[in-house]
């Protein structure tokens, strides 16, 4: 089957299409009878963050050789910042995923903080002056990390596609819960080109802000997102991805923690 076509922001604000390798093999939208996979969303107290902690140790060293003490450092200064987002296969009990977003507080936003002091060296002003999320940094959350178990990653793996399908879908449900309307990210550039794709393209560079290596990856690109604009174009340009992902169509395969499987959220994160 031929590969997935990914898209990743250039540095001219356009987008460039490239091939990410991973194969689909199944639907993972299909309906389900049960779930098989359940989220939690932790606070930095909460007994399940150290769930999400260790996936980021494991698998931030297997691909970027970053030492839990290295983590640690970077992330520390934002630990009470932020929320995990946790994926956990059901038959197993193994957590297969994680997302670290950070909200904005008196440490600042950790994206933000790293394109004045990485190599991009853009100011908060300079980066989201081009944007619409320049009056919103309130309203805006970091994807500090992204991280997906050995397991359910890479080619021909079904289940990979589930945990990250999950990931995306438990994310949009806590934007919508807190009022949240934008997405930041350094993002490694395969998972950059995956995501694009697979969730009808939300990200967009900053202008004249390139991909460059930080912190292990080769390759890593500073994004961003307003669910403004995203939202309305997923709805016009493919109506089955954003019935999936902001109504939950399709997504019998996961519940959130303790409880059946997801419902609307009452919030518009349009509002």
């Amino acid at each position: 089957m031929d590969a997935i076509a990914g898209e990743v922001p250039d540095c001219r604000g356009t987008r460039t299409t490239r091939t990410n390798g991973i194969d689909q093999e199944v639907d993972p939208l299909a309906p389900e009878e049960e779930a098989t996979f359940e989220y939690a969303l932790v606070g930095p107290d909460d007994p399940r963050a150290e769930d999400g902690r260790q996936i980021e140790r494991d698998v931030f060293l297997e691909k970027f050789e970053n030492t839990p003490e290295m983590l640690a450092k970077e992330y520390g200064p934002y630990e009470e910042s932020s929320t995990f987002v946790n994926i956990r296969e059901l038959a197993t009990g193994k957590g297969t995923g994680v997302i670290r977003l950070i909200g904005n507080s008196g440490a600042g936003l950790k994206s933000l903080n790293d394109l004045q002091t990485g190599p991009w060296q853009k100011s908060t002003d300079e980066a989201l002056g081009g944007t619409s999320l320049a009056s919103e940094i309130d309203r805006t959350l970091d994807i500090a990390t992204y991280a997906v178990i050995h397991d359910f990653r890479g080619k021909n793996n079904p289940e990979g596609a589930f945990t990250r399908l999950a990931l995306f879908r438990a994310v949009v449900l806590y934007m919508e819960q807190i009022g949240a309307v934008g997405l930041i990210g350094i993002t490694d550039d395969e998972v950059v080109r995956s995501t694009q794709k697979e969730v009808g393209d939300p990200f967009h560079n900053y202008p004249g802000v390139c991909s460059a290596p930080y912190l292990g990856s080769p390759g890593s690109t500073p994004i961003w997102a307003d669910m403004r604009e995203y939202i309305p174009r997923l709805r016009e340009a493919d109506p089955a991805k954003y019935e999936s992902y902001f109504n939950g169509v399709g997504y019998g395969f996961l519940r959130a923690a303790g409880s059946p499987p997801f419902q609307r959220a009452t919030t518009d994160i349009l509002s």
